[in-house]
């Protein structure tokens, strides 16, 4: 083949070799250091784990050992209504929890929650690559590590440790990005 190129004009040539650079371009796969490179931006890891903390909880749910215990930690404390159907318990948080709101120090505009952190998520590692070429598109498994799990955690049941987590990746003309659903 070799043979055969140097018949054709110079600039043939060179736009030969630049569509063949453009072709390998183009089949970029993606990699275990670029998919944690963009998880961790896409999901702003690390971080405070923040949930939506509901102050009100039924008695037919049952609950009211979980509530009594951040009670007797001094973060809530517990109001009751009796009904004929049982009871409402409702959450009043203390200034000793304060220390649990979130960083930006947004609390929610809805008097039934609050978002309240409850643990330190940071990434744990890249578990596996599927690439399905012909899609443009990479199903990733990743583990993300929890940790400093707070009372309100507990609360939400909340583990200490590792989770297994899945993203898709689509693959775009300029690169790789989460597809967020």
């Amino acid at each position: 083949m070799n043979h055969y190129l140097k018949f054709l004009p110079n600039d043939l040539k060179l736009c030969i070799i630049l569509f063949a650079c453009l072709l390998s371009a183009c089949k970029h796969n993606l990699t275990r250091e670029e998919a944690e490179q963009i998880i961790k931006s896409t999901f702003s890891i690390p971080n405070n784990e923040v949930r939506e903390l509901v102050l009100k909880h039924e008695s037919i749910y049952g609950g009211y050992g979980r509530l009594k215990k951040l009670e007797e930690q001094g973060l809530i404390k517990i109001r009751e209504q009796s009904l004929w159907m049982g009871t409402n318990w409702y959450m009043e948080l203390t200034e000793k929890a304060n220390q649990y709101y979130p960083e930006d120090g947004l609390l929610g505009d809805d008097m039934n929650s609050v978002p309240i952190r409850v643990s330190y998520v940071d990434f744990g590692q890249i578990t596996g690559i599927l690439e399905l070429e012909e899609q443009n598109i990479a199903e990733v498994e990743f583990t993300i590590v929890r940790s400093n799990i707070t009372p309100f955690g507990e609360f939400m049941h909340v583990k200490e440790g590792p989770e297994n987590k899945k993203v898709r990746f689509i693959k775009f003309d300029d690169g790789w990005r989460i597809e967020l659903k």
